[in-house]
């Protein structure tokens, strides 16, 4: 009965050792041998195992690859075969328009209306930063990618990492192109909807200019 209990609360809330013992602790539920129980529980859940990464003990100077997700997060071709580690890191310089679009998502759920000056500036900041670091660097990456191409140094990548080095950042750089459109579709509307307010207002208080 206690560990069909214990396997509904962890399946409900997907909570963890730590937690599921805190919780029964705070509801003042009293199961014999608990810990072994709760432990038991969570160490056959898989979906837990899965989802939820941890730190995990490496060798030094060997790359380890794991074998369930978050386990070993790592770049193959950067940090496992130790080749195009410039073009990584310039191609992670894209995410630093991360933190403007998901500040988008905060807006929304905190039910700020599109036209607030928080929104606003922040669309505004978004679509600044994600042309800099995604599209005005494009021409500067391609022309060094044809400078490179047949080289030596490119030939002994070999055809896999050639391949995944090109298309993938076509394919990322065609995306990118289609959402710098649809922000600058979304902030012109949004700015003449701004206008459009404000004219209402000049007009609602008798002001024409």
């Amino acid at each position: 009965m206690a560990k069909h209990l214990l396997q509904h609360i962890h399946r409900t809330t997907n909570l963890g050792r730590r937690k599921m013992a805190e919780l029964l602790q705070e509801a003042s539920l009293r199961i014999h041998n608990k810990s072994q129980l709760i432990e038991e529980i969570v160490a056959e859940c898989k979906a837990f195992r899965v989802t939820n990464a941890r730190n995990q003990p490496r060798t030094p100077g060997v790359c380890e690859k794991g074998t369930r997700p978050g386990a070993y997060w790592e770049i193959d071709f950067t940090e496992r075969y130790r080749v195009l580690e410039y073009i990584g890191n310039f191609r992670l310089l894209a995410e630093l328009s991360s933190p403007f679009v998901n500040q988008r998502w905060f807006f929304e759920v905190l039910k700020y209306p599109k036209s607030s000056k928080a929104n606003v500036i922040n669309g505004i900041l978004m679509a600044v930063v994600f042309f800099i670091v995604r599209i005005a660097v494009m021409p500067p990456f391609y022309a060094y990618l044809y400078s490179v191409y047949g080289t030596e140094p490119y030939m002994r990548l070999g055809l896999v990492i050639q391949l995944s080095w090109v298309f993938s950042c076509l394919i990322l750089d065609v995306m990118n192109v289609i959402w710098m459109y649809r922000i600058s579709k979304g902030c012109i509307k949004v700015i003449l909807l701004i206008r459009r307010e404000k004219a209402t207002d000049h007009l609602q208080n008798g002001k024409v200019d």
